[in-house]
């Protein structure tokens, strides 16, 4: 993940920040201008609507948390929405680096809007070979909040960062992500997150009979693999195991005139699956885990 996130103890002045807040009364400890003050007051009607204030060596951002009697799990996924609209003015200005003051009463709404903004961040650059062509600038948030820890931020950190890289395996061709390659990637995660990872070829696939993803894999010219991840931490709390099955087809051409035009776009998300379920569960240390997978082309 290109995109760094701490926690801070001081806001450092001249640098560009968004203000979460519940009320405009939350922002009279800070440096704005009665001016200020009495314009974000006149945008208060519309809670949806982030305030975007020039005060030219740095921009303020006015992010309302808008309750409006909704249950925690809405407010939050529209904090995040209202993170990604907010992205691309930050992106348009340019910013490296950015801090987040968190004024809400909860933490969970500050990890939200900044999983949104980190989310919205994510550019498959890649194969992007000229530098100006890379548009996402951005690379600190820091955040000042007495609500949120450390180790939350560490925590979604390792979430967003398991977004990331199955975004990346999504987005990669089928030219170089193909079900051999999508085992090595999935090999040198696993022993990143401290799996046991075993990848059975085609020769050992068919010495165990496994026919149904032999029959999958009759379509492509490339062998089918079947990657077995392990994870036993120390003192366990679960007594068994528990175990994920998930399959990741790099590409699926069948059925092309049986599916909507719609759905053509996103057939290349069809491996998505085994990617996250695995990124997202290799950091879980609490439990004793196991993760098999095949992945092939058809």
């Amino acid at each position: 993940m290109n995109l760094d996130i701490l926690k801070i103890k001081d806001i450092p002045a001249d640098i560009s920040t968004i203000y979460l807040i519940n009320t405009e009364s939350d922002l009279a400890k800070f440096s704005f201008s009665s001016k200020e003050l009495k314009y974000i007051k006149s945008q208060s009607s519309d809670k949806k609507k982030t305030i975007s204030i020039n005060s030219y060596n740095h921009w303020s951002y006015i992010q309302w948390i808008d309750k409006n009697d909704e249950k925690q799990f809405a407010v939050k996924e529209n904090l995040r929405k209202a993170a990604g609209k907010l992205y691309s003015n930050l992106k348009e200005n340019k910013h490296t680096e950015l801090i987040l003051v968190d004024l809400s009463d909860d933490a969970e709404y500050a990890l939200a809007f900044i999983e949104g903004l980190a989310l919205s961040h994510y550019q498959f650059s890649k194969y992007i070979t000229k530098e100006k062509d890379k548009k996402n600038k951005l690379n600190v948030i820091k955040v000042f909040s007495k609500n949120v820890t450390k180790k939350q931020i560490d925590d979604l950190k390792i979430l967003i960062d398991a977004v990331y890289r199955a975004r990346d395996l999504v987005n990669e061709p089928l030219s170089f992500l193909t079900a051999e390659q999508l085992s090595q990637e999935i090999k040198k995660m696993g022993f990143e997150a401290g799996y046991d990872v075993e990848i059975l070829n085609k020769k050992k696939i068919e010495a165990l009979k496994l026919n149904g993803l032999l029959a999958i894999n009759k379509g492509s010219i490339d062998p089918p693999t079947f990657s077995i991840l392990t994870y036993k931490p120390e003192n366990a709390i679960n007594k068994d195991p528990y175990i994920l099955v998930g399959k990741g087809i790099v590409y699926d051409t069948g059925g092309l005139s049986l599916k909507p035009t719609n759905s053509m776009d996103t057939m290349k998300s069809d491996m998505a699956g085994c990617c996250i379920y695995f990124l997202c569960i290799g950091k879980n240390k609490n439990a004793c885990l196991c993760y098999w997978a095949y992945s092939c082309n058809r």
